[in-house]
């Protein structure tokens, strides 16, 4: 069996990406950098835009992604 991870987008990878942008994030703003951690909240926003968007459908309860086409999870799960 072949696996086409480059066609797959890792819906957990982007949330331990999100939350690793909001903990420096935090971790920012209690070092008062401003500036990182408006930059890294941003980041996060549009993570969590993203992944709402792009992999998730409440009708279905989740999207997966393969070979380019969105379908319904339970079609890849």
């Amino acid at each position: 069996m072949l696996l086409l991870v480059l066609q797959i987008i890792p819906a957990d990878l982007n949330a331990f990406l999100y939350q690793m942008e909001t903990n420096i994030a935090r971790a920012a703003g209690q070092l008062g950098d401003e500036a990182t951690r408006t930059r890294f909240e941003q980041a996060a926003n549009t993570r969590r835009n993203s992944i709402n968007q792009v992999l998730w459908d409440n009708a279905s309860g989740g999207v997966g992604w393969f070979r380019g086409e969105r379908q319904a999870s339970h079609a890849w799960a």
